[in-house]
């Protein structure tokens, strides 16, 4: 039997860096950037603290592309193609050596020192020791910038975090917002400035719940009409039936495709393990270990229950699985209607996929639900403190019946009476407006435009806060540049800060300015709903 040698594998290694021949990353290069590009860019080029840079996230949502469209911004920046380095850990062939001896090989290869080099290793989590070897080479290597990529996103953070302490930065790059979908949607449409109205945002966000998660969507007719095939297809062979069994040591992996397809059908929906154990089909002793696999993919999260006062439970019969990208829906069952009945969990778990750019994921986020002494009911979303106190709470609803007066929200009125609140959101389909309930103010605002503004407000943190340290003389003192960089918004500083922040941010151009005028206000209402938890 032959035996694939050296020669092999650095001819594998030059057809992957085809700019070391004066060519350049192809297509990658005119699809548009995610707005993550510029954060992403800059942590490449830092020098100190010396650290590789570890990018994790769920497959499709771009990753590799972002590396590529990387490499071409530092060769067009002036840096030598042969001073970058990109192999793909997904080619069995470079599974045979470890990381040293590839970036070794194929620096000999190209004819550069090591000094100064930027490698890029994607697909990292193919490699069983990875972070030992990467870990080895940021101490070996002081003037080299490691780059690494994985799409098992909580397996690859415990890994790291256990092996790369003060070696590595984990950058999680979620699925597109619908901020963010809008915004390379606009670029590629060339969609005119103040043209969207309520009823077009209305109608961009059915897309968005169908499809916008995924970048390639939007670029792709092919793959927008035909989302189960090109997409679910996808995550349900590779994902599910190649890397989880191959990462976690699942023997049985149709099991763990049927518990998925079963979750993704009842997004948002509150489930039990016998339930789910039986429409799936899976062993009820093998629920909650799959539950931990999905989610170390990052397909989905769990939120965990609590009642009208908070209480912690010890045991977890009850709770709800909401998708990290409210796109898998579609991709695996088909796209919805503007009629459908399922449209309000989806746009539940939409609004949920947007807090996934705050704290890294939903640590303090419950659902409350309570049947005691004849009170019943139900808030869709509470933010918790770490200390056990409601902060914020949210109802999310398709529909104006609420917004218009049209009755009275018992359960949210009930639980903010409970626990204190003062204010509360509860979204609604074309209404803005604000209803008083005695001392409670419930303030309704769409739910696509409450999901725009999550995710706009996300996206621009960084931007926020470099704008405030810049900008003093919008800020009435130092106390108050600390305050909106550590807590957040409120309304003074909101104020002052809202028209510069608004004129300088890019999808907010494509709302009509009747409908832009709102953010300001959505962004005081959201600020206990984003609020760091302390």
């Amino acid at each position: 039997m032959k035996k694939i040698d050296k020669n092999q594998i650095v001819k594998s290694i030059e057809r992957a860096n085809p700019w070391w021949a004066g060519l350049s990353v192809g297509q990658f290069k005119e699809l548009p950037k995610r707005t993550h590009f510029n954060r992403l860019y800059d942590l490449v080029l830092q020098a100190e603290p010396r650290r590789a840079l570890v990018l994790m996230g769920p497959r499709r949502i771009g990753k590799t592309v972002l590396l590529y469209q990387i490499i071409d911004q530092l060769i067009v920046s002036g840096k030598s193609p042969k001073k970058v380095l990109y192999l793909s850990l997904d080619n069995p062939i470079f599974r045979l050596s470890n990381l040293e001896e590839l970036m070794i090989w194929g620096m000999e290869w190209s004819g550069t020192m090591l000094e100064d080099t930027t490698i890029f290793f994607d697909e990292i989590q193919y490699l069983d020791t990875w972070e030992q070897q990467l870990k080895s080479l940021v101490d070996s290597y002081p003037k080299t910038k490691f780059i690494v990529t994985g799409s098992a996103a909580a397996a690859l953070h415990k890994k790291s975090k256990e092996s790369g302490a003060g070696r590595f930065t984990n950058y999680l790059l979620p699925p597109l917002s619908f901020y963010e979908f809008l915004f390379i949607k606009g670029k590629i449409e060339n969609i005119p400035k103040e043209s969207i109205d309520l009823s077009k945002l209305n109608s961009l966000y059915l897309e968005y719940l169908n499809y916008g998660g995924f970048p390639e969507s939007i670029t792709s007719e092919v793959i927008r009409n035909q989302p189960e095939q090109y997409i679910g297809q996808d995550i349900l062979d590779k994902v599910l039936g190649r890397d989880l069994p191959s990462i976690f040591g699942i023997t049985n992996p149709n099991e763990l495709q049927r518990l998925f397809a079963a979750l993704a059908y009842n997004t948002s929906n509150e489930i039990s393990p016998e339930a789910i154990s039986q429409e799936a089909g899976v062993p009820k002793i093998e629920i909650n270990k799959y539950i931990e696999f999905l989610e170390a993919a990052f397909l989905i999260r769990v939120i965990e229950k609590t009642d009208d006062k908070i209480k912690k439970f010890q045991r977890r019969t009850h709770f709800k699985v909401t998708l990290t990208n409210p796109s898998l829906r579609s991709a695996i069952f088909g796209k919805l209607t503007p009629e459908d009945k399922d449209l309000e969990a989806l746009a539940e778990t939409a609004i949920y996929s947007q807090l996934i750019i705050y704290e890294g994921g939903y640590p303090s986020y419950k659902y409350a639900r309570w049947n005691r002494g004849g009170s019943k009911g139900e808030v869709d979303l509470v933010h918790v403190t770490i200390t056990g106190e409601a902060i914020a709470a949210l109802e999310i609803k398709w529909s104006d019946r609420f917004a218009n007066g049209e009755g009275k929200p018992k359960s949210l009125i009930s639980f903010c009476r409970d626990n204190n609140l003062k204010t509360a959101i509860m979204t609604s389909k074309n209404v803005f407006s604000e209803t008083k309930h005695g001392e409670l103010s419930i303030m309704h605002f769409p739910t696509s435009y409450l999901c725009f503004a999550l995710g706009f407000l996300g996206n621009m943190s960084s931007e926020i806060k470099d704008f405030a340290e810049k900008n003093k003389k919008y800020i009435d003192d130092e106390k108050g540049i600390k305050k909106i960089i550590n807590d957040g918004f409120d309304e003074d500083y909101t104020k002052k800060l809202s028209e510069k922040i608004i004129s300088s941010m890019h999808a907010v151009f494509y709302l009509k300015s009747d409908l832009a005028k709102h953010l300001p206000n959505v962004m005081t209402a959201v600020n206990a709903l984003i609020k760091k938890n302390k």
